[in-house]
C-alpha cells in the first residue's frame, strides 16, 4: 500500500512538470493532460519493446522503445517552457507510432483503432484559442484511419504475425483505443471541473470584496453630507479618497485576473466587464475629490475650464444617482482660464451641491458652459428644476451668514462667500429663480 501511494505521489508530481502559477488554468490544464497522457502512453507502448522480441522482431522492439524515448522528450520540452511544441508532438507521437505499427502488421492487427484515441487527444492538449489546431487534430486521424482501412494491401511493407496472434493483437488494439481515450476525456472532465471550482470560488470572493467596499463607501457618502464647514469636508473627502484608492488597486486586479479566467462564461465575463467599469468611474471620482485637498493660497494658475467642469461633475454623479436626479452636461469649446483653481472650484461645487440638495427625485441639473472670444469671457450656468428661491429671499441670498426656513441655499460655504471669489477674479455671477419651478446661476468669468 505504501509503494502504491509512493507512484501516485511521484506519477503526480511528474505531470506538473513545466506548469506555471502564471499561466492561465487553461494553459496549466492542457500541459498535465499532456504530460499525463505521455506517461500512459509509455506505459501501453512499453510492454511491447519486449513482446515483439520475444516473438522474434528485435527491430519492431527497438523501435518502440525509440517511440517511448519520444514520448518522454514531451515532459523535457515542457521543463523548458516549449510547450506548444511538446503538445504537438504529444499528438503527433502516437499518430506516428501507430502509422508504423500498421506498415508491419496490416489492418486485421487492429492498431489503427488507436487512432480515435488520437482524435480524442488532440480536441483536449491545445489551448481553446487554438481552434484551427484543435480541429485539424480531430480530423486527421480519422482520415488516417480511413486511408488505412481501405487501401491496405497497397500500404502494408510486410506482415510480422499472423494466426492467433493477430487475432491477440487486434483484440489488445481494441482495448488499448478504448481505454486510452476513455482516459483522455475522464481527465480533462475532471481538470475542466476543478477549473470551474476555482472560478467560481474567486468569483465569489472578488463579489464579496467588492460589496463590502461599496458597502463602506455608501457609509462615507452619507457622512459627507452632513457636514458643511469646509475644513471637515476637505478632510473627510481625503481620508475617503484615499481609503478608496488603496483598495481600487486590488479590485481592479482581482476583475481582472476574473475576466481572463472566465473561459466562455458569458456570466462571469459580463460580471468582470461591469466590475472595471465602476471602478473606473470610481478612479474618476477620487481623482476629483483629492482636487479639493490641495493648497487654499492665493497663488493663481492656468488650468483648461472643461477639464475643471469634468471633475465636478463626476464628483456629484454618485450624489445625484443616490438621489434619483438627472445631471447634463453640454460643455462650448475649451479655453484656458488663470485663476485660483482651488477656490473657483470650491465655488462651483457649492452651487452644484445646492442645487442637488433643492431639487426632488427625477428632477434634472444642466451644467452648460459658453465661451465667448469678442469679450474674452466664459460664462458656466448651473440649472436646476428643484424648489427654487422665493423673491424675498433673492434679495439676501449673497448676504454673508443668511438662511431662511423657505430656503437653505446660502448653507454650507455660503453664496457670500461663493460671490466674493467670482468677484475677486474680476467676475460676474447672476441669479433666476421661480419658486417651485426652479434656479439658475450664471457665472461670467474673464480669460
Amino acid at each position: 500500500m505504501k509503494k502504491l501511494v509512493w507512484l501516485q505521489d511521484k506519477f503526480s508530481l511528474i505531470t506538473t512538470v513545466g506548469m506555471d502559477t502564471r499561466y492561465s488554468d487553461d494553459l496549466n490544464s492542457c500541459i498535465q493532460l499532456s504530460n499525463r497522457m505521455m506517461l500512459i502512453c509509455i506505459a501501453a507502448t512499453l510492454p511491447f519493446a519486449i513482446g515483439f522480441p520475444l516473438l522474434g522482431e528485435l527491430g519492431l522492439g527497438i523501435g518502440i522503445v525509440c517511440l517511448c524515448l519520444g514520448y518522454g522528450s514531451c515532459l523535457y520540452f515542457h521543463f523548458k517552457k516549449a510547450h506548444f511544441f511538446a503538445s504537438f508532438l504529444s499528438y503527433l507521437l502516437p499518430v506516428v507510432g501507430i502509422v508504423t505499427y500498421f506498415l508491419f502488421t496490416g489492418v486485421d492487427a487492429g492498431f489503427h483503432y488507436i487512432l480515435f484515441f488520437c482524435s480524442a487527444f488532440g480536441a483536449v492538449v491545445f489551448e481553446n484559442r487554438q481552434k484551427v489546431v484543435i480541429g485539424i487534430s480531430m480530423i486527421l486521424p480519422l482520415i488516417i484511419f480511413l486511408i488505412l482501412d481501405f487501401y491496405a494491401d497497397s500500404l502494408v511493407i510486410r506482415y510480422l504475425f499472423e494466426g492467433a496472434i493477430v487475432s491477440f493483437l487486434r483484440v489488445l488494439g481494441i482495448v488499448i483505443a478504448f481505454m486510452c481515450t476513455l482516459a483522455t476525456v475522464s481527465i480533462y472532465v475532471y481538470q475542466q471541473t476543478q477549473i470551474h471550482l476555482r472560478q467560481q470560488a474567486e468569483s465569489l470572493k472578488t463579489k464579496l470584496k467588492l460589496e463590502h467596499v461599496f458597502a463602506e463607501i455608501d457609509e462615507k457618502n452619507q457622512l459627507l453630507q452632513g457636514y458643511s464647514a469646509k475644513q471637515a469636508y476637505v478632510s473627510l473627502t481625503q481620508g475617503l479618497a484615499h481609503e478608496i484608492r488603496s483598495t481600487m488597486t486590488c479590485l481592479m486586479a482581482g476583475a481582472e485576473l476574473l475576466k481572463d479566467k472566465s473561459d466562455n462564461q458569458s456570466d462571469v465575463q459580463r460580471y468582470s466587464t461591469m466590475l472595471i467599469t465602476a471602478i473606473q468611474r470610481l478612479t474618476v471620482l477620487t481623482k476629483s475629490m483629492l482636487t479639493f485637498g490641495g493648497s487654499v493660497a492665493e497663488s493663481r494658475t492656468t488650468f483648461s475650464v472643461n477639464q475643471l467642469l469634468d471633475e465636478l461633475v463626476a464628483l456629484a454623479t454618485c450624489y445625484c444617482s443616490e438621489k434619483q436626479i438627472v445631471l447634463k452636461t453640454d460643455f462650448d469649446q475649451d479655453c484656458q482660464l488663470t485663476a485660483n483653481r482651488v477656490y473657483l472650484a470650491q465655488a462651483l461645487i457649492n452651487i452644484i451641491v445646492n442645487a442637488i440638495e433643492h431639487s426632488n427625485k427625477r428632477d434634472c441639473i444642466n451644467v452648460k458652459s459658453t465661451v465667448n472670444h469678442d469679450v474674452g469671457e466664459i460664462a458656466i450656468m448651473i440649472q436646476d428644476t428643484g424648489n427654487g428661491i422665493s423673491k424675498e429671499d433673492q434679495l439676501h441670498i449673497f448676504e454673508q451668514h443668511y438662511s431662511s426656513k423657505q430656503s437653505s441655499h446660502n448653507a454650507g460655504l455660503g453664496l457670500a462667500l461663493v460671490q466674493r471669489v467670482i468677484v475677486d477674479h474680476k467676475g460676474s455671477i447672476e441669479l433666476d429663480s421661480d419658486l417651485g419651478k426652479g434656479t439658475t446661476f450664471i457665472i461670467n468669468l474673464p480669460f
